[in-house]
């Protein structure tokens, strides 16, 4: 068993190490902020199309 933890330390402890933290936070930032001009893009999309006259 105890191997097992030992193990399962040593896959886990290279993720959290502050270099890849601070890079894990780096690509969640940019992901966050592509996200968000996507749904505002999508937003103003569909305002446009409410705004238009449907033949």
């Amino acid at each position: 068993m105890r191997q097992s933890v030992k193990e399962t330390r040593s896959r886990i402890e290279p993720l959290l190490l502050p270099g890849n933290l601070y890079e894990s936070l780096k690509l969640a930032r940019a992901a966050t902020e592509c996200a968000t001009t996507i749904w505002a893009l999508q937003d103003s999309d569909k305002g446009e199309q409410s705004r238009l006259p449907r033949d």
